[in-house]
């Protein structure tokens, strides 16, 4: 049961659940006794009493499959919710996943939902399918022997039959996974791109990629409806033989006198009592298939390698080294090669070079989102892998080139990582980028909502909101990643040079990456990347 690896169930919801399916082990035992009763209605015994009784059990059947029901559906989902946030803390860290991020998302939700209903609904039903099953069993044996190996020679040609259908049922189900997973990723980037899609007329190109997604995931629940359609029928045909079979084997028991009426009645009825378990264990079977051809992402997911993680914490960032780094994706050709650099608190440095020399590169390798393939770096002649992740992140701010803007007002895009900044620190930021007198003028100025992706809000706007964030952080480090992509020049030169003078007077080491050289702020030490190798261009100003 490869998908239990993924679940987290502390010992308080294990004890919830046991006893939730214990309740479900009393109405199996509830349900055969009122079967029991009756054969003594039938047969005319003590009626008034009997009948009295079978309204007791039904009240006490009720309130014991209520609470059934509830706490394993409450212990269900807490589980599954549980098991979510695991997997997500998992791969919030993963840098190195093949899968889009939309697709990821996918298989977190749908994948899930597949553990979810085995845990509320399957297992559940099984245990008391067991329990029905074996007392329904038992009093086949008691009533009629001869009939009841007959009703068991038929139950295993049944459980015969189904076997094939669950082997089938996993494959079909695990591409259905799949094709879900796809189509949330495919409607995800159609839907962030829509502006460029409508600016080439591209809708009906949009629309083709979804369709085609979208028809493959309908063919393949239509190849588990064939399936289904195909195999309850069948089953349904051998049950009503069966039945016809049994009803004619216990008229001629009563007629020759072996059976009561009773005991008939009860016996065709023990006889559907024990089939549907029969059914249900079959197809646990075929869920248990279904499950783990499902699951198999999650599963993936939840045992991503965590970042390695050092246990040496500093204070503050004095300086930076490259000692001889080389690194290469996947065992391919190195980007960079024995690269040596030194950064110095207070400097503004930027490396320049064509798109896809590395440069965005180094900046992943100092925020340990990859490792070095071969050298190290060191912050304050520390070895970067010594370092614990989060304090070294916690004194780095990072600025990409596609600015991070998700759905919320500016003060919450503003205060990423909560840290509840004062009103003047968010003024004084956002005058730093040039945006505070355009906030101002907004109605309801840093509780403002804006779109998702931005919508509301121009490139540069953005890309100046991302920015801000960036300096609000006031780490040791600020890295800007291609960051004044979509500034107009004058603007771009109005806040590098803020930029600059708060990291000279705050003692700050800013890494600029970049690949046009006109925009270079005045005060910045140069660097060139090319060919996998760097060069000093200028030294200061």
């Amino acid at each position: 049961m490869k998908w239990l690896e993924v679940l987290q169930i502390s010992k308080k919801e294990k004890i919830l659940y046991l006893i939730g399916c214990i309740f479900s082990i009393m109405t199996g035992l509830i349900t055969l006794r009122i079967t029991y009763l009756l054969k003594n209605l039938v047969d005319s015994k003590s009626s008034f009493n009997n009948l009295f009784l079978f309204l007791v059990l039904g009240l006490v059947l009720f309130i014991i499959d209520a609470g059934s029901q509830y706490l394993i559906s409450l212990i269900g989902n807490q589980v599954v919710f549980n098991s979510r946030n695991n997997i997500w803390k998992k791969i919030s860290d993963w840098t190195d996943s093949k899968d889009d991020s939309s697709e990821m998302a996918g298989h977190l939700i749908n994948d899930s939902e597949l553990i979810e209903n085995f845990i509320i609904s399957t297992i559940p039903q099984s245990i008391n399918s067991v329990i029905v099953g074996s007392g329904s069993l038992v009093m086949l044996f008691v009533i009629n022997s001869k009939m009841s190996l007959e009703v068991i020679g038929i139950c295993f040609l049944l459980l015969f039959i189904m076997q094939p259908f669950s082997r089938i049922l996993s494959k079909i189900s695990k591409r259905i996974q799949e094709d879900k997973a796809e189509l949330i990723n495919i409607a995800s980037q159609l839907r962030g791109q829509v502006k460029t899609i409508k600016s080439y007329n591209a809708q009906d190109y949009a629309f083709q990629k979804f369709d085609e997604q979208n028809r493959q995931l309908f063919q393949d629940i239509l190849n588990r409806i064939k399936i289904f359609s195909i195999y309850s029928p069948f089953l349904n045909i051998l049950i009503l033989f069966m039945i016809i079979i049994v009803v004619w084997l216990g008229n001629t028991e009563v007629r020759s006198g072996n059976l009561t009426v009773g005991s008939a009645t009860i016996f065709v009825v023990y006889m559907t009592q024990l089939i549907n378990p029969i059914m249900q264990l079959s197809q646990l079977v075929a869920h248990m298939g279904m499950l783990n051809g499902g699951v198999e992402r999650l599963l993936e997911y939840n045992q991503a390698i965590p970042e390695k993680n050092g246990i040496k914490k500093i204070d503050e960032i004095i300086n930076i080294a490259f000692d001889n780094v080389s690194f290469a994706y996947d065992n391919q050709e190195n980007i960079i090669e024995n690269v040596n650099l030194t950064f110095q608190k207070g400097t503004y440095i930027s490396i320049v070079g064509e798109s896809g020399v590395g440069k965005s590169t180094l900046l992943d390798l100092l925020e340990h989102n990859y490792v070095p393939s071969k050298g190290r770096i060191l912050i304050n002649g520390i070895d970067l892998e010594e370092l614990n992740i989060k304090t070294l992140r916690n004194k780095i701010s990072y600025v990409s080139q596609e600015p991070t803007i998700l759905s919320g007002t500016i003060r919450e895009l503003l205060d990423f990582n909560q840290q509840q900044h004062t009103e003047t620190s968010l003024w004084n930021v956002l005058d730093t980028v040039e945006l505070s007198e355009l906030i101002r003028n907004l109605p309801r100025k840093l509780d403002s909502k804006v779109d998702e992706y931005g919508g509301n809000l121009s490139g540069g706007q953005m890309q100046r909101i991302s920015l801000a964030r960036g300096l609000l952080k006031a780490g040791d480090v600020l890295l800007l990643d291609e960051s004044f992509a979509n500034i107009d020049e004058e603007t771009c030169l109005k806040i590098k040079l803020k930029i600059a003078a708060y990291a000279e007077s705050h003692k700050q080491i800013v890494i600029e990456v970049i690949h046009n050289l006109n925009r270079i702020t005045p005060s910045s030490i140069v660097y060139r990347l090319a060919d996998k190798k760097l060069e000093i261009l200028r030294s200061g100003f």
